[in-house]
């Protein structure tokens, strides 16, 4: 798990916002386990599990901004494709 500041909280099902998720390029969300779950006026909400990187963290904050709210998706792999998105 991250040690970013963020506010973390659990996710049983949700729905993912479509063109949310499309603000990263899919290889790197895969690759960095995390999901831009929905994007609000003045920031996002990211998925992320126990398998996301600080890096792919550090650099979603970066292209964004401080990362408000992030959600805890268990020990599901994040794949837009289980969520039903084209890549």
């Amino acid at each position: 798990m991250s040690t970013l500041s963020a506010s973390v909280a659990n996710v049983a099902t949700s729905t993912l916002s479509p063109l949310a998720a499309r603000l990263i390029p899919y290889a790197f969300a895969r690759t960095g386990q995390i999901l831009v779950a929905h994007q609000h006026a003045d920031n996002i909400e990211v998925w992320i599990n126990d398998k996301t990187s600080d890096a792919a963290l550090a650099e979603v904050a970066r292209n964004f901004g401080a990362l408000s709210h992030c959600a805890f998706v268990g020990g599901r792999t994040l794949d837009r494709d289980q969520f039903g998105l084209l890549a």
